[in-house]
Parts: structure tokens; sequence; C-alpha cells
């Protein structure tokens, strides 16, 4: 039986390579492309993707969507409200009038 090998072709497909006795044979395996579509929520169904997994899009075009599988954000522990309080006094921003004031100032 001949041995075949897969080689990737920067063109359109995969090239499988039959090694025989006489001559190596390429045959040219093109990939299967399923067209799928988008319901009402702006959801795909893909079946390769796995639910729960995180993929950033890269939009190559207006007819061109390339998704990287990107690593599960980190939640962040939600601080305490001493915490939330030091934060407010470390930082750079400050109120120069009071709540009331500025409540009057946007709301007229």
């Amino acid at each position: 039986m001949p041995k075949s090998t897969n080689q990737v072709s920067p063109g359109c497909g995969t090239v499988l390579t039959l090694k025989t006795l006489e001559r190596d044979v390429e045959l040219w395996e093109f990939p299967i492309m399923n067209a799928v579509k988008v319901d009402a929520a702006k959801r795909i169904r893909l079946p390769r993707l796995r639910p729960g997994d995180f993929y950033e899009p890269d939009y190559l075009g207006p007819e061109e969507i390339l998704l990287h599988r990107v690593p599960e954000p980190k939640r962040k522990v939600p601080m305490t409200k001493a915490e939330v309080l030091s934060a407010i006094d470390k930082s750079r921003l400050k109120f120069t009038v009071s709540w009331d004031e500025l409540r009057e100032e946007t709301r007229s």
C-alpha cells in the first residue's frame, strides 16, 4: 500500500502526496466550505467551537471575519468598601462642588 503524506500548500488546499515506486503522485484535497446562518440574536453555530471558549474577532474586510481563540479572561475580585474609599482618596480626580450642586447643574 502506498504511503501518503500531507503537505500544506500556500495555495487553496491540502496536497496529498502518494509515495509509490514509480514517482510521487499529487492529489489535491479541497477543504469543504459550509455556509452558516446568523440568527436573530446575531449568533452563528460552528461545530468545532466548544461552549464557554473565548474568541476575538479580527475584521479583515466587509465580508471576512477571522476568529482567534484567546484564553479565558481573569475575573477580578470585587473591591471591599474600604478599598474603594482608599482608591477614591488616592485618585487625582477631585470634585470641586458638592453632590447637590452637581445635581442641580446637570439636571437643569
